[in-house]
């Protein structure tokens, strides 16, 4: 039923606790593991799972478009391998996507602290990202505590998909090497009058590396796909 695709950048003993969430769900079909650097990782038995080593790094959309040439499911998700969650995410998730127009849903996303995180926005705009620059403002969908919301984009550290329409829009695209890419691919998505969701009645745990905020080079990579996004959109 479900295809999980879970990319691991020398993640260690977080790949395994999230590929242990993963498993224990009965909807989980297939897991397929990449990882995009050597590394050595606890895989637990199960014939379920499918590692794909890579010869050369790749970025997330490659990544994720490579796990999705082997899913053969109706629904297709794509997950950071520094999250923990219940097995009551999937199943919450795939009654969103039988909604009728509903292409990509999301749970909601909390710090290690409990704290709600901005996994939910408006479209970035220049307006907006003066807004950001210049008062702090993070253009944060408003969360009305309702079982299901409509923000304009959900984060890609766990987006569900139906796999029909991410067969038709041709998956992430792969000119974003990293950040963005799940900006993009919801405003493609909101395109084709489609909706993207957000079900606040389930909740995954987030431990963010938040690289950009801690090197120059992740940070240039952000601008870069930031600007890519302004000039498509």
């Amino acid at each position: 039923m479900i295809t999980v695709s879970i990319v691991s950048h020398g993640h260690g003993a977080m790949t395994t606790a999230a590929l242990k969430d993963a498993l224990a769900s009965k909807l989980v079909s297939r897991v397929i593991l990449t990882f995009n650097i050597s590394e050595d990782v606890y895989i637990p038995d199960d014939n379920r799972v499918i590692v794909i080593r890579n010869l050369r790094k790749r970025g997330f959309a490659s990544n994720h478009n490579q796990a999705f040439a082997l899913c053969n499911t109706n629904y297709f998700c794509v997950m950071n391998p520094d999250v923990r969650f219940g097995k009551e995410v999937y199943e919450s998730l795939i009654s969103a996507l039988t909604i009728n127009q509903v292409a990509i849903a999301a749970p909601l996303i909390v710090g290690k602290l409990g704290n709600v995180e901005d996994s939910a926005r408006y479209f970035p705009s220049i307006g907006r990202l003066l807004k950001k620059l210049i008062f702090g403002s993070k253009g944060k969908f408003p969360n009305s505590y309702k079982n299901i919301v409509e923000p304009d984009w959900v984060a890609g550290m766990f987006m569900m998909f139906r796999s029909s329409i991410f067969k038709e829009i041709c998956g992430f695209d792969e000119k974003y090497f990293l950040y963005y890419e799940d900006v993009d691919i919801c405003k493609r998505v909101r395109n084709k009058n489609l909706t993207v969701v957000l079900c606040s009645d389930v909740k995954v745990s987030h431990y963010a590396q938040r690289k950009s905020h801690k090197s120059s080079t992740y940070a240039l990579i952000h601008l870069r796909s930031m600007f890519r996004y302004l000039i498509l959109h």
